[in-house]
């Protein structure tokens, strides 16, 4: 994707057996090196028993940080297939791990392969995708009676990210940058509401 937008999923499981062997994929969003490092120490705390815990991950927004690990599998046959189902599918800021419990019969390098890459594929199947897009964000304040009429226009190109009612209402809105939304809203709310930008950041893509 464009650097002003980037995909991500939303945490999935998923879970193969091939040849007795147990398979079980986890999904999760990771932002950084280090929410990447903090969930795998977390799979590895989890299941002690386990024979395996290998990933592949993609940790940036841009597709460029890379990592996997085959944890004691032949190299390149369980992080590098786990890898590239990530980034078939053009996600970034996203770890695939795979846990995997021996059943007693070897698969061969060609068979573990095929077994991770189709649990990282299943669980990425399961995985809610998420658009995150490079956004400005703003604060909006009304009078009650001029928000509820200009609620539906705001909505049209608006991503509504939080709304306080009281004396006045208080809203957090995004919308793509460079769309000019700080007019757009000025204009809805006839100058009587209080516009005030906040920031740029990515921000979840409202589903409409």
């Amino acid at each position: 994707m464009s650097a002003a937008a980037y995909s991500t999923v939303r945490p999935a499981q998923a879970e193969l057996t091939v040849k007795r062997s147990r398979f079980l994929g986890y999904a999760y969003p990771v932002r950084d090196e280090d929410e990447l490092k903090a969930r795998v120490a977390a799979l590895k705390a989890l299941f002690k028993t386990a024979t395996h815990i290998c990933y592949g991950a993609v940790y940036d927004k841009t597709g460029a940080a890379l990592r996997f690990s085959d944890d004691g599998e032949p190299g390149g046959t369980a992080g590098k297939p786990i890898l590239d189902a990530i980034r078939g599918r053009g996600l970034c800021e996203t770890l695939v791990a795979v846990v995997r419990w021996f059943g007693g019969v070897k698969l061969g390098t060609g068979g573990l392969s095929r077994a991770y890459g189709d649990c990282a594929a299943a669980v990425l199947d399961r995985a809610e995708p998420i658009v995150m897009t490079l956004s400005d964000r703003f604060r909006v304040t009304a009078e009650p009676a001029l928000y509820a009429r200009a609620e539906r226009g705001l909505r049209a190109f608006c991503t509504v990210q939080d709304v306080t009612y009281g004396e006045k209402v208080v809203v957090l809105a995004a919308a793509p940058g460079g769309s000019g939304a700080e007019a757009r809203l000025n204009g809805l709310f006839a100058g009587k509401g209080v516009v005030e930008f906040l920031e740029t950041a990515y921000v979840e893509e409202e589903k409409r």
